[in-house]
């Protein structure tokens, strides 16, 4: 059986990787440019959490090129 492995980041290592400002970020995220999941937290505001192959897709111009972003 295989095991799935995937790489979650939160917003600040995604601030780290790209150095895009923490609203920049969430900007995209709740345009829906950047896809991201909610934790399963008891917390009230959940943290969210973007997959780095999403973050990677989104830096290389998407499948199809047109999620393409430049800052």
């Amino acid at each position: 059986m295989k095991t799935i492995e995937m790489q979650l980041l939160s917003v600040k290592d995604v601030m780290d990787i790209t150095g895009w400002s923490k609203a920049h970020t969430y900007n995209l995220i709740n345009s829906g440019v950047l896809n991201a999941v909610p934790t399963n937290s008891a917390k009230k505001l959940k943290p969210i959490r973007i997959e780095q192959e999403e973050l990677h897709k989104l830096i290389k111009g998407g499948q199809d090129g047109s999620k393409k972003i430049e800052d």
